[in-house]
């Protein structure tokens, strides 16, 4: 699926939207958010749909919200079923809606629960950093704080929260590096 932008719109129009139930009176269908949150440019919904045999099922949904210069702003419909490379959603999304059957909404949910997990984490100089697959160099050590920069090979790095697998003291680096070779 695509994205879809409405001429003139704001966030809010979009946002708004996105939350909007809909009911259809031939199938008898029916759906409602019963949650929403926006995290930067994503917005995450709780979503019931309602069938006329009585069946109710939930599911997560991430709507990422974008601008089109000149136009207005739109959004890229997602559910968890597809997963999404974003993993902002509440915790207690999760808890509010039964995992759908199948690997990716399993491995999804998981690095939802590692990015809240490792989102708070607290630095300091002198720890080591083990960057995620893909990742070069793949361990770094901290050497400032403000702004946070890490080096390795004599060469200091920005690093996103986002590219780091591990951080701690350089003895349990040691410890993790030999338990993942």
């Amino acid at each position: 699926m695509g994205w879809d932008f409405t001429n003139g719109a704001t966030k809010s129009d979009v946002i708004r939207e996105c939350t909007a139930g809909w009911e259809s009176k031939e199938t008898g269908t029916r759906s409602v958010c019963l949650k929403h949150c926006v995290r930067g440019n994503v917005l995450w919904t709780v979503n019931e749909v309602s069938r006329s045999d009585g069946n109710v099922s939930r599911y997560i949904g991430c709507d990422l919200l974008g601008k089109e210069k000149g136009f207005g702003w739109g959004s890229k419909r997602m559910e968890e079923c597809m997963g999404p490379f974003y993993y902002s959603c509440p915790l207690e999304y999760l808890d509010m809606v039964p995992c759908p059957k199948g690997d990716t909404a399993e491995k999804w949910r998981e690095s939802v629960r590692h990015y809240h997990k490792h989102q708070g984490r607290k630095f300091k100089v002198g720890d080591v950093l083990i960057l995620k697959d893909g990742c070069n160099p793949r361990r770094l050590t901290v050497v400032s704080m403000r702004p946070m920069r890490a080096e390795a090979y004599g060469i200091k790095y920005r690093v996103p929260r986002r590219h780091i697998k591990w951080a701690g003291p350089v003895e349990e680096a040691v410890a993790e590096v030999l338990v993942n070779a």
